[in-house]
């Protein structure tokens, strides 16, 4: 019904008293964190992963449209992911501790995971292109 008189995106809205109850709730909580003196936000380190994982992603998506243009997006993109890898499993301070891959049973968790997540994201994507345009779902 609230498609029907204010269009698809007007479904995004159901979400909007979901967060500010969200937002209500944690701005009510007082939780005291004791931090230590060097805990601090990392915005390099930060900067050059969402930087690396932009340009990866848009490589993935835009190579099979761009052609040669993608896939240097792709390569660049990788290539500075190898970076962001290399900074924080050198630096004392890493944004992700890399080596935490190395406990046998969380590297087989994340990778559990992943595999999870690689499997259902064709199904995500090609499930709502078949039943958009093959079964006629508007």
């Amino acid at each position: 019904m609230l498609t029907q008189f204010l269009g698809w995106r007007s479904v995004f809205l159901v979400n909007l008293p979901g967060g500010a109850l969200t937002l209500w709730v944690v701005g009510r909580a007082h939780v005291r964190v004791a931090k230590s003196p060097d805990e601090s936000l990392r915005v390099p380190q930060s900067l050059l992963t969402v930087l690396a994982l932009s340009l990866v992603v848009l490589g993935v998506f835009a190579s099979g449209v761009w052609g040669l243009p993608g896939l240097g997006v792709l390569l660049t993109g990788a290539a500075l992911l190898a970076v962001s890898v290399r900074v924080m499993l050198t630096t004392r301070r890493p944004l992700l501790r890399l080596r935490l891959l190395r406990i046998r049973s969380y590297g087989v968790a994340v990778t559990i995971t992943f595999l999870i997540q690689a499997a259902q994201l064709p199904v995500l994507i090609h499930g709502t292109v078949y039943l958009r345009q093959d079964c006629g779902a508007r």
